[in-house]
């Protein structure tokens, strides 16, 4: 199993400080790409943890995609441009 955890602020406002997001695959945000198809890599939970983690005891409060990668976002207008482009949490 892997947990990737780190700092993290929301794309969507009706995240908050604390709120947990299981990822239902996780998108590199800041992916370069020069040649081919411009689609940036995504990776996908394994069927196993999301069979567990969507079961009602599991009490997830926030299952979706998460947007990741090496770039802060600070400015407003990044954090549009990574939502519009990823439809992450």
């Amino acid at each position: 199993a892997l947990a990737c955890v780190g700092t993290a602020g929301s794309l969507q406002s009706n995240l908050k400080v604390g709120d947990i997001v299981v990822g239902e695959k996780t998108i590199e945000h800041d992916f370069k790409q020069s040649f081919g198809t411009k689609t940036l890599p995504s990776f996908p939970v394994h069927k196993q943890w999301e069979k567990l983690l969507k079961k009602p005891s599991a009490a997830v409060p926030h299952w979706g995609v998460i947007a990741s990668g090496d770039e802060d976002i600070v400015s407003p207008e990044r954090r549009l441009n990574v939502l519009a482009l990823t439809k992450a949490l």
